[in-house]
């Protein structure tokens, strides 16, 4: 019996040793880590100030967290409520958006509805044949604009050369026809 407790307490110390020995690597480990543990503190310490300056440690859990809490939720309700202003503006532009589509598909149904059957482009048209035709219809845009400017330029000098010419009338009146007139009436006087 002697012998079995010798035995179990040796099968003890032998436990007991082991634990001692892990213990022992353990605190050495703690050790070798304090350093980083006392920064690790010493940060955490300064967040905490500099979250809550009036902060005190030997105040019990609810107190020293009870302003924080208050803060978190003062920023949680401020970041939902720049959520929700970010949202409607985004509601907003998509339903600016939307109208603005709408608005479009409806001036573009009016303008296809106005354009002759034949330059109607086919229900079943791909997006790359209305690409096509979208192309050529704005090289054409282009052309008729440039056409246009032309037509304005020539109308302009137009209107210079009527304005030269009625200017030449005028001159050729008082220079030319009026003189002609009163020598003509002069030469009948003197021959008669």
């Amino acid at each position: 019996m002697a012998e079995k407790r010798l035995s179990a307490a040796q099968e003890f110390a032998a436990q007991a040793s082991a634990a001692h020995k892990v213990a022992i690597a353990e605190l050495t480990q703690v050790k070798d880590q304090q350093a980083e543990i006392a920064k690790a503190e010493r940060a955490a310490l300064a967040a905490l100030h500099h979250l809550l300056p009036s902060a005190v440690l030997a105040q019990n859990d609810a107190a020293l967290l009870g302003p924080l809490e208050i803060k978190v939720k003062a920023l949680e309700a401020t970041r939902v409520d720049a959520a929700e202003s970010a949202l409607k503006m985004c509601e907003a532009s998509l339903n600016a958006d939307e109208i603005e589509n709408a608005d479009g598909l409806r001036v573009a149904r009016e303008e296809l509805a106005r354009m002759p059957m034949f330059a109607r482009p086919s229900p079943e048209a791909t997006a790359e044949q209305l690409a096509t035709t979208s192309e050529l219809l704005d090289a054409l845009l282009t052309q008729v604009r440039k056409d246009e400017s032309a037509l304005g330029a020539i109308r302009t000098k137009q209107q210079e050369a009527r304005s030269v010419l009625l200017a030449l009338q005028v001159r050729h009146e008082k220079e030319v026809a009026e003189p002609k007139r009163r020598c003509q009436s002069a030469l009948i006087g003197l021959l008669g």
